[in-house]
């Protein structure tokens, strides 16, 4: 299961790198050149993208073996990336403001390679956390299998009845595991149909954006009640 979930981290990494190396690029040289309000906030974006991009994978891939470890991580995860991109709306509401034209250019291009970088690792965190929900339902479908077996097994000396109370253990068995399988399978594909939804969500909210960018430099009090 570590192995799977460690493949799935390296997977959902890759989509996110190209975004991660362009906000990477030069940052003493991007801090230097941005007014002392705008560094300060952007050091703070980038640090906690860093750590989204190095240790919440390795926690979602090592500390979720239950439901509820689970729940807890992706919980804080997705609470993470509402702050940071109500942060990155921030940095470009003083990006946005900068007085040269010079600088209102290179800090609105900050802000946009860094909301990239936001928007890759939420969607590696999509196909990790899939890939961890399925490994979680086999592992607690192996653990019933086993324990329903385990109870099913008869004692050394029982009568020659106990091969057909076995049997009927057998059945109940099987019945309970297709049972549980069909509960899961259900699950997983209301998962799955919820992350794609999503996904339509966040590309028409894409598409929208450059539009709704223009009309809140056009009234800066409507700009401000934005959220990402």
């Amino acid at each position: 299961m570590a192995k799977d979930l460690w493949g799935a981290c390296e997977l959902g990494k890759e989509c996110s790198l190209e975004a991660t190396e362009r906000a990477r690029c030069s940052p003493h040289r991007e801090q230097q050149r941005l007014p002392g309000e705008l560094s300060e906030l952007l050091k703070d974006i980038r640090a906690a993208l860093d750590r989204l991009d190095t240790v919440q994978p390795t926690q979602l891939k090592t500390h979720t073996q239950t439901t509820d470890a689970f729940d807890a991580i992706t919980s804080e995860i997705k609470q993470e990336l509402s702050r940071i991109a109500s942060q990155l709306d921030e940095l470009e509401l003083l990006a946005d403001e900068a007085e040269d034209e010079a600088s209102r250019t290179h800090a609105l291009k900050t802000v946009e390679d860094h909301r990239n970088q936001a928007t890759g690792l939420r969607g590696s965190f999509r196909t990790i956390s899939l890939d961890v929900k399925r490994a979680l339902s086999n592992s607690t479908l192996e653990s019933a299998r086993a324990e329903l077996l385990s109870g099913a097994t008869p004692k050394t000396g029982r009568s020659s009845n106990t091969h057909d109370a076995l049997i009927s253990a057998s059945s109940d068995v099987t019945q309970s595991l297709r049972n549980t399988l069909e509960i899961m399978r259900q699950e997983l594909d209301r998962s799955v149909m919820s992350t794609h939804l999503l996904e339509q969500q966040t590309a028409t909210g894409a598409d929208q954006q450059p539009a709704a960018g223009r009309s809140a430099r056009q009234d800066p009090a409507h700009r401000r009640l934005a959220v990402f």
